[in-house]
């Protein structure tokens, strides 16, 4: 028996160890499946960060009160975005997550100074400081996954930088675990996760709720998120009795 064998059953144990469910609410959507070409579902999710960061900036540009303090980061920026600068990457790649982790940190950093010097609401304040910390973090965690596999990609201005001949490149092939990283990543998105409930094997279950949706839940996304967590566990269960079975017979043959 392959040496290899016993770390991967140990691997994919520790894969499903715990269950994470997530309530998303939003004002309208696109339900598209994660592409099975692993570069353009790359490029899809940094193309929706790099969307929100600008965006973003441009709020936060046009919202500050500071007449004087709007002119002078206007000239500073240069004609460029608030928050996400003048990109030098803006494919998928390494160095593409790498500077969209960069600029979301420094952007999450920002917000969090101009809470009180902007013409928003505190509580969209909060929820934008909280989705450029996910873009930072998701794209540091993918961004070290990319460091292992090869993908072409140039600076901004490179006569071969374009979007046709990133995409027109061979696909990598994911490891299955690397792979999950990036389908959680664009199932989150840029949205507002309003409620998330963690279940480890030792039973330990946290639940976390938003504080605006817990000041005036509604019933029928409460009975969403229970039943999601009933299907999950349910599901849950049944793989990991079918796991523990899979053992037991390689271990009788042994």
């Amino acid at each position: 028996m392959s040496t290899n064998f016993w770390p991967k059953i140990k691997k994919t144990a520790e894969d499903i160890s715990t269950l994470e469910i997530n309530t998303i609410l939003k004002s309208d959507m696109v339900c598209v499946k994660m592409s099975d070409n692993n570069i353009l579902a790359l490029y899809q999710l940094a193309k929706t960060y790099n969307g929100k960061i600008t965006e973003l900036g441009n709020s936060y540009q046009e919202a500050i009160i500071d007449n004087e303090k709007k002119n002078r980061i206007i000239a500073e920026n240069n004609g460029n975005n608030y928050f996400r600068g003048k990109p030098e990457y803006q494919l998928a790649g390494s160095a593409s997550f790498k500077e969209l982790n960069r600029c979301a940190r420094k952007a999450a950093k920002e917000v969090e100074k101009l809470r009180h010097d902007v013409s928003l609401p505190i509580e969209q304040v909060r929820i934008d400081e909280m989705i450029l910390i996910r873009i930072e973090m998701q794209s540091y965690e993918i961004c070290n996954i990319l460091k292992n596999y090869e993908i072409e990609e140039n600076i901004v201005g490179d006569k071969k930088t374009n979007i046709k001949s990133f995409l027109a490149q061979e696909d990598i092939k994911l490891k299955f675990r690397d792979r999950q990283v990036i389908q959680k990543a664009l199932d989150l998105g840029i949205e507002r996760v309003m409620m998330q409930t963690r279940i480890g094997m030792d039973g330990d279950i946290t639940t976390r709720i938003s504080e605006k949706f817990a000041a005036n839940p509604q019933q029928f996304v409460l009975n969403i998120h229970n039943n999601s967590i009933d299907i999950s566990v349910s599901f849950w269960k049944t793989l990991f009795d079918t796991l523990v079975k899979y053992g037991q017979k390689i271990l009788s043959k042994i």
